[in-house]
């Protein structure tokens, strides 16, 4: 009986090492969907679902870095902050954030990303759009009061990722600018101080495009492979597309 019971138990141990050691390998390894919300007045949400946590991340509607948990629903995938007493429901294409009975916010995705890194290089679903390598030519602005910027010379304004040295690197319909940048978890991303050559063009929006660069904290990519910089604040959506 003694040695059956040492079998038994060094058979245990050996169990338990190959599960610790397939934990710790597989830990990284999450699926993780991120998608924006957009209402008729043109208010925007960003939401990160993540299904082995079974949580979502909401930014906006006046909150940051809000953590939910998911619930049990009829149908749709239903989430709850108790502290804060809200609801998230999403279903299909579309999700609402309600508090008690007072809806907060009702809006259908317009972007869509997923992956399981969320460092500057990471991809769509599909792998074809890289956030670093690519010149990304500046499309319009979509501000959160509904306000839409779009470039007074189409095709001028661009910006390039330099993964290798953390820097990024812009051009206008006047000068050049550059500076570096950091990209870390939740798609977040920060740059640090822009330099520019200093030629003088009357009428340019340069001043107002390297802002809108400089003022966002976060990215997210398009169905089509748009890349979307997201504005401080919940305040807007800079859009880019792929330089061909």
């Amino acid at each position: 009986m003694d040695k059956n019971y040492k079998l038994a138990a060094v058979a245990l141990g050996v169990l338990l090492v190959i599960l610790a050691a397939w934990l710790l390998a597989n830990q990284g390894d999450r699926d993780v969907i991120v998608a924006e919300f957009e209402n008729s007045a043109g208010e925007s949400i960003l939401v990160s679902f993540d299904r082995e946590s079974r949580e979502a991340i909401l930014d906006g509607a006046g909150y940051e870095d809000l953590v939910f948990t998911q619930a049990v629903s009829a149908s749709g995938a239903r989430y709850l902050n108790t502290e804060e007493g809200l609801e998230l429901w999403n279903k299909g294409e579309g999700i609402t954030l309600s508090k008690g009975t007072e809806v907060l916010f009702s809006g259908e995705t317009f972007t869509l990303e997923t992956g399981e890194d969320d460092s500057a290089e990471s991809v769509v679903e599909d792998g074809l759009y890289v956030f670093a390598g690519p010149t990304w030519v500046w499309v319009e602005t979509r501000m959160s009061d509904g306000k839409v910027v779009r470039p007074s010379k189409p095709g001028m304004y661009s910006i390039w990722f330099n993964s290798a040295e953390g820097k990024l690197e812009g051009k206008t319909d006047c000068n050049g600018f550059g500076g570096s940048y950091t990209a870390g978890t939740g798609n977040k991303l920060s740059f640090g101080p822009f330099m520019s050559t200093l030629m003088f063009c009357e009428g340019s929006q340069e001043a107002e495009f390297s802002k809108m660069v400089t003022d966002s904290n976060q990215y997210t990519f398009t169905p089509t492979g748009d890349l979307v910089l997201m504005l401080k604040f919940d305040s807007g959506s800079v859009i880019f597309k792929k330089k061909p």
